[in-house]
């Protein structure tokens, strides 16, 4: 039997030495900040994946980089980052608590006049608290 090439020896060889350095310098990531990226929680998620961080994560003394650094420059416009929750919200919790009857009552006797800026009549313009902007009345 003659063995077969099914690609050439160059591409394998380059191939092995990138995946070499990604696994090494994942190593070195995980080292440096004490969390391993493929298994923990994102709990900051960023456009630029070198900015996410990750639930559990550490960081070396000085200054931490963060995913807004750059945003004054055009080449970051589209930049982005989203805030995950830690913990899920217990909903039963929540509805018990603003729907029960000795939460009202409690609001009532603390609040017994309505607050102002929760009237609706009121117009966006004017302060809620019964101020008025002198920006006219000059």
């Amino acid at each position: 039997d003659i063995p077969v090439i099914t690609e050439p020896v160059v591409f394998g060889r380059k191939r092995r030495i990138k995946e070499r350095k990604k696994k090494e310098a994942e190593e070195a990531y995980e080292r440096l900040y004490g969390v391993d990226r493929k298994t923990a929680r994102v709990i900051i998620e960023c456009a630029r994946k070198e900015y996410n961080h990750y639930e559990g994560m550490r960081y070396p003394a000085g200054d931490i980089q963060l995913a807004s650094q750059y945003w004054i420059k055009s080449k970051y416009k589209n930049d982005w980052f989203t805030i995950n929750p830690i913990t899920k919200k217990v909903q039963f919790f929540l509805i018990f608590f603003f729907f029960s009857f000795s939460t009202i009552f409690l609001l009532v006797k603390f609040f017994p006049k309505p607050l102002p800026c929760l009237l609706p009549r009121e117009r966006l313009t004017d302060n809620p608290f019964g101020e008025r902007n002198n920006e006219n009345s000059s």
